[in-house]
C-alpha cells in the first residue's frame, strides 16, 4: 500500500469484515492443511513427503501460514466500523481474487505435476516458513507505520500526509512487499518450480492494478508532495522496483 500515511487508504469502511475478507482469510487459514495433501509435486503418496509431513520444517510451516492468517485477520478487524468514501475503483477485489486465485491454482498445479523444485522437501517447507514469517512482519511493521492511515481500500482521509519514516523511506508500498514475499514462501513451500512461478504472476499482476490505482488517488490528492516522494523511493523492492 502506499506510503502516504496511507497504504491502502483503504476502504475502510464496514462494520464487519466483508464477505473477500472472509474469502481470503478461509484461504489463508487452509494454507496450513495444503501440505497434508501436497508435498513435492505428488498428493502424499511418496515416503518422502510422508516424513516431511511430521517433520519440525512442516510445523514451521503450518505455524507461519497460521501467523499471516492471524495477522490479516487483525488488519480486517480494525477496519470494522469506519465509514469514508472510498476511491478504491474494485482495486481490494482485484487484488483478493488474484492472491486467492494463485493459491488456489498453485496447489492444484503441486497436485497433478512433478515440475519439483531442487532440494528435499524440508528443505522448500524450511524455506518457506521462513519467507513468510518475513514477510509477514515486514507487512505488519507497514500497518504499525501508518497507524490510522491503513487501509485495505483506497481512499482520502482527513488530514491525510506523506509518511516518511520505517519501511516507507524506501518503498512507497512495503506492506505489498510483504504480501509478494509471502508469496514467494508459499510456492517454495509447495516444492513445485511452475506453482511458483504461475503464483507469483498471478500475485504481481493483482499487486500493478492495485498499486497503479493508488498512486493515482495519492498524487491527485497529495500534489507535489506525493510526486517528489515517488521520485526518491521505488514501490516494491529496493534500488529495484
Amino acid at each position: 500500500m502506499p506510503i502516504y500515511a496511507h497504504e491502502s487508504i483503504v476502504d475502510g469502511v464496514r462494520a464487519h469484515p466483508s464477505p473477500l475478507d472472509a474469502e481470503l482469510l478461509s484461504v489463508l487459514g487452509e494454507m496450513a492443511q495444503l501440505l497434508l495433501r501436497v508435498g513435492h509435486g505428488c498428493p502424499f503418496h511418496c515416503q518422502e513427503c510422508f516424513k516431511a509431513m511430521t517433520t519440525l520444517p512442516h510445523t514451521l510451516f503450518t505455524l507461519s501460514s497460521v501467523y499471516w492468517g492471524l495477522v490479516e485477520a487483525w488488519v480486517a478487524f480494525r477496519e470494522r466500523g469506519s465509514v469514508e468514501q472510498t476511491q478504491d475503483r474494485n482495486s481490494r477485489v482485484l487484488l483478493v481474487i488474484f492472491i486467492g486465485g494463485g493459491i488456489y491454482a498453485a496447489t492444484l498445479i503441486t497436485r497433478r505435476t512433478s515440475f519439483l523444485l531442487p532440494g528435499s522437501v524440508g528443505l522448500h517447507l524450511l524455506i518457506g516458513a521462513i519467507a513468510i514469517v518475513f514477510g509477514t512482519t515486514f507487512r505488519l511493521w507497514s500497518v504499525l507505520t501508518l497507524g490510522r492511515f491503513f487501509r485495505t481500500t483506497v481512499m482520502i482521509q482527513q488530514q491525510h500526509e506523506v509518511i516518511t519514516s520505517g519501511p516507507y523511506r524506501y518503498l512507497r508500498h512495503p506492506s505489498y512487499t510483504g504480501i509478494l514475499v509471502n508469496a514467494l514462501g508459499v510456492g517454495i513451500g509447495l516444492g513445485n518450480w511452475l506453482a511458483l512461478v504461475i503464483l507469483m504472476v498471478l500475485v504481481l499482476v493483482g499487486l500493478y492494478q492495485r498499486i497503479r490505482v493508488e498512486e493515482q488517488v495519492l498524487s491527485t490528492a497529495l500534489g507535489q508532495d506525493y510526486r517528489a516522494y515517488m521520485t526518491r523511493t521505488k514501490r516494491l523492492l529496493p534500488f529495484i522496483y
